[in-house]
């Protein structure tokens, strides 16, 4: 018959540090893994997205849109990524609308004009998600002509 016998201080302390060491490994490991890289977004893609965004609201909310991508890190979820712009891309590049997608991309890498947001919504058009999006504790960063603009709290 096996008989529990008390760890000695060197094992309990010997159990303690490599418990530690395991916590710092695995915190390491998903903090690496999970973290989101706009870096990763390329010009194209961002330019695309704030196209289909913010196109018709002007340079402010596409540099607004622009930092929340950023902030978000990835494009998964962005409605304005599908838009396609076929039919419009001549009227769009005679208005300049896409080389202001542009330069608001490249100035979003230093303004914060939605203070770490990266969630929006149209006031318009998401209200039920908007309403959603409050209750969930979601905390209204900046409201950018007709887009509000989230971060989790």
């Amino acid at each position: 018959m096996y008989k529990y016998s008390k760890p000695t201080k060197e094992q309990d302390i010997g159990f303690f540090l490599m418990s530690l060491f395991f916590v710092i490994v695995f915190w390491f490991v998903f903090s690496v893994l999970d973290t989101a890289h706009a870096d990763t977004i390329s010009d194209k893609e961002a330019v695309q997205c704030l196209l289909g965004e913010a196109r018709g609201e002007g340079f402010n909310a596409m540099v607004a849109h622009a930092e929340a991508i950023r902030n978000r890190g990835h494009l998964k979820g962005v409605y304005g990524c599908k838009a396609d712009f076929k039919k419009e891309m001549p009227y769009l590049t005679s208005k300049g609308i896409v080389k202001d997608a542009y330069r608001a991309w490249e100035l979003s890498k230093t303004t914060n004009r939605v203070d770490g947001a990266d969630h929006w919504g149209s006031l318009i058009v998401d209200k039920a998600w908007i309403k959603k999006m409050e209750r969930s504790g979601y905390i209204r960063t900046a409201t950018v002509n007709n887009t509000a603009f989230y971060k989790k709290p």
